[in-house]
């Protein structure tokens, strides 16, 4: 369940951003850094995406810690990011979840970017817990240490090293227990069926394939995605 966001509502949102802001030439909200790989201009609105004075996506907040609240802060890539509008990425959904079920108790920090892996996750983390002091982390990089296409006009799908993903999001987690927080990484959904039968509409909902276009690989994608989660 997504709260107020249904199934339906995040397609045709996530389709909108892909055919308009999909590149980094048209999504000027993030610029290049050279720790973690995008960082978002602070205390902006631009393309319906509204990034606070930390340059987290949503609204603004105190460096601080309320005493009576909880802090969590999410990180990953797109997945975290998400799509138009700000409501839409689970972060808020799940901030929206939280006041429901314990108002005033809990705050949720989107620090998602676009484009990252799990080297620039591990390089931003200590700066993030040490100035936010978060109590939990939820870490989510869930795409783009599959993506291996720098000088390539292909995808290699062959070049994602299991090996390497885990030493980074270890580093992170040591990161988040070292400053006192709690860690807990999330993996994608089953997003292929068990007999990969795939219907038009699932396949217009299948985000980690965009890329792919037309050859779009369901069977090779289950295996991977199998691969990624253990």
């Amino acid at each position: 369940p997504l709260g107020p966001l249904t199934l339906q509502r995040w397609l045709e949102a996530d389709r909108y951003w892909i055919e308009n802001y999909h590149t980094p030439a048209s999504q000027p909200e993030k610029v290049m850094d050279y720790v973690g790989g995008w960082r978002l201009y602070p205390n902006s609105t631009r393309n319906g995406v509204t990034i606070n004075r930390f340059g987290l996506r949503g609204p603004d907040t105190l460096r601080r810690v309320q005493l009576d609240r909880r802090r969590i802060l999410c990180i990953g890539d797109s997945c975290v990011f998400g799509t138009i509008p700000d409501d839409a990425p689970w972060p808020a959904q799940l901030q929206t979840l939280l006041d429901a079920w314990a108002p005033l108790r809990y705050e949720v920090l989107n620090a998602g970017i676009n484009g990252q892996k799990s080297v620039h996750v591990a390089h931003r983390l200590p700066q993030l817990v040490r100035g936010l002091k978060p109590q939990l982390v939820l870490i989510a990089i869930l795409a783009n240490d599959l993506w291996q296409t720098e000088g390539r006009a292909e995808i290699d799908w062959g070049t994602f090293c299991p090996a390497t993903f885990i030493r980074h999001v270890q580093a992170a987690i040591d990161i988040c227990r070292g400053a006192g927080a709690s860690a807990a990484v999330l993996t994608p959904p089953g997003l292929v069926p068990a007999d990969h039968k795939m219907t038009p509409f699932m396949l217009s909902g299948y985000h980690q394939a965009t890329a792919l276009g037309n050859r779009k690989q369901p069977e090779k994608m289950r295996w991977l995605y199998d691969c990624y989660n253990d």
